[in-house]
């Protein structure tokens, strides 16, 4: 459920409609490939989506180790990158987690509902997951596709204890940015800095 998550937020924050699952099961199918399966419609169910899903698994020969990949495939008229400007706030909505502390904190984790929301009901400029890279390469990559520079406001992040280079696991956590003040309750939110100019 993981990967698929890691999936459907990193189209989500593009404002990108999911239309198929790619499934590629390095293993065989029973049991490996349909647990895999099992976890992936448990995903889908629980953000109400229907959509079909596709794969393969490895049945000329046995495998001793799992490998596994997705992919996920969608369309939209309205992407959402590359919109950010001076001025906006920078928001962190999750907390960076990895490893056990992903399966401890299950309910503060960044998923695809809460990011439609958010681009729903507000202006945004850009919404990027965090992964392994962590916020501080989100913040980065913010930077050089807008050609803008950012200030970080470091007692906030101090305060909350926030380490913007550690890692974010499966995309457990997002940056955003937007014109407009926002608040929440369901997950935790911080505005972290603001844009400030163009680099030229």
């Amino acid at each position: 459920m993981f990967t698929l998550n890691v999936c459907l937020n990193e189209l989500y924050s593009l404002n990108v409609k999911p239309l198929t699952v790619l499934s590629m099961v390095s293993n065989e199918w029973n049991p490996t490939g349909m647990n895999v399966l099992k976890g992936i419609k448990k995903g889908l169910s629980k953000l109400e989506l229907d959509i079909p899903i596709n794969g393969s698994t490895e049945e000329n020969f046995k495998t001793s180790m799992t490998a596994y990949g997705m992919a996920v495939f969608g369309y939209t008229e309205n992407i959402i990158w590359r919109n950010s400007k001076e001025n906006d706030h920078i928001y962190l909505i999750g907390i960076p987690y990895v490893g056990e502390e992903v399966i401890k904190n299950q309910n503060n984790i960044l998923n695809p509902k809460i990011i439609a929301q958010i681009i729903k009901e507000n202006p945004i400029g850009d919404f990027l997951p965090c992964g392994s890279g962590g916020i501080y390469k989100e913040l980065e990559i913010l930077s050089k596709e807008n050609e803008l520079k950012y200030i970080l406001f470091d007692d906030i992040i101090e305060n909350k204890n926030i380490n913007i280079k550690k890692s974010a696991g499966p995309a457990t956590c997002g940056i955003f940015t937007s014109k407009k003040e926002i608040k929440r309750n369901d997950i935790p939110l911080f505005e972290i800095g603001r844009i400030k100019k163009c680099i030229h």
